[in-house]
């Protein structure tokens, strides 16, 4: 509050640690001016009225009492009704400091202008293991408000056991390649007679629902974009553009040899032919055997011409012929 970082999401990895670290905070601070602690107080008792049932229970009444204080926790083990009062608060400004899992940067858009992560590794099906780039990504993106803040804060935090270590791991994780997102889409007996029961049996209406889910989408792209030896698609167009780049860059350097050019010319080109030639060597593509290689090539060359395997021998890609060409290169 001092350095003016609230309102705060601080992520702890368990449903009892976020419900202990709200009480400890609420029960020693007090987040909200008078004004703010009568306008809480208010939308919580008009709440409690539209759900008395929720608000009676003694397990409720505790969390109530931290609204008041602008202390909330949040994780999919309270009621929805409750959450709900939370996010409406947080939205408001009145909830100050919100203790939440990681389930809520993923499914709840509620941005903060500081994030803290309370510890680097979380445990998982495999025991304690450390978070994932995409995982701290995700929940470092809710800091900074949009329209409200110039820029957002993230506190990591250094674990309470072994966190010697911790500082060179946040910068591990941080620099790591994002891991693809990957679907766990499952529909099953119980699902489809969900749908239905939902849908007034409409086939179509159930159908239509299916194929907007994340795991359709993957399946689609899998089953139409592999076209050849399950290369996708998109790694090919993305290997023929920087083949392409690398050809370009290999003529320019063969020709500033035959030139004659300086030698600072032609160090400079020269950097610039190598950082091309690691372009193309990342790729996926460049690790299948040569002859796979023009195969592949040749048939997004076919794919572009609309035409499919299959339906004749492939035209000689031009692609390939760039790749023939840095490959003397390299030799």
């Amino acid at each position: 509050e001092k350095r003016d970082l609230l309102p705060a999401i601080v992520f702890v990895f368990s449903r009892r640690g976020c419900e202990e670290e709200a009480q400890r905070v609420g029960s020693e601070l007090r987040l909200l001016d008078e004004d703010e602690e009568i306008a809480a107080r208010k939308i919580v008792h008009e709440w409690a009225v539209a759900n008395e049932a929720v608000a009676s229970l003694s397990s409720e009444r505790a969390r109530l009492h931290l609204l008041a204080r602008g202390v909330a926790a949040h994780h999919a083990g309270l009621l929805p009704q409750y959450k709900a009062l939370v996010e409406d608060l947080f939205k408001r400004g009145l909830v100050k400091c919100c203790f939440a899992t990681e389930t809520l940067a993923a499914g709840v858009n509620l941005p903060a202008r500081t994030t803290v992560v309370s510890a680097l590794r979380k445990r998982g099906d495999n025991g304690v293991e450390p978070l994932t780039t995409a995982a701290l990504l995700q929940m470092a993106g809710r800091a900074g408000r949009r329209g409200l803040d110039e820029a957002g804060t993230v506190v990591l935090m250094r674990g309470r056991r072994d966190g010697a270590g911790d500082a060179d791991l946040a910068r591990r994780i941080l620099l790591n390649d994002v891991a693809p997102i990957e679907s766990h889409f499952q529909p099953s007996y119980g699902m489809a007679c969900c749908l239905l029961r939902r849908h007034a049996g409409s086939l179509e209406r159930c159908r239509r629902l299916v194929e907007r889910s994340f795991g359709s989408y993957k399946a689609s792209k899998k089953v139409s974009g592999v076209v050849y030896a399950g290369v996708a698609t998109s790694d090919l167009e993305k290997y023929a553009g920087a083949v392409a780049r690398a050809g370009a860059a290999a003529d320019a350097f063969s020709a500033l040899v035959e030139e004659n050019a300086p030698p600072a010319v032609l160090e400079r080109e020269r950097s610039a032919l190598r950082e091309a030639q690691r372009e193309v060597l990342k790729s996926p593509v460049s690790k299948l055997p040569p002859e796979d290689q023009a195969a592949a090539l040749g048939a997004l060359q076919a794919a572009r011409d609309g035409r499919a395997r299959g339906d004749g021998p492939a035209p000689e890609s031009p692609d390939w012929r760039e790749y023939v060409k840095i490959v003397g290169v390299l030799k």
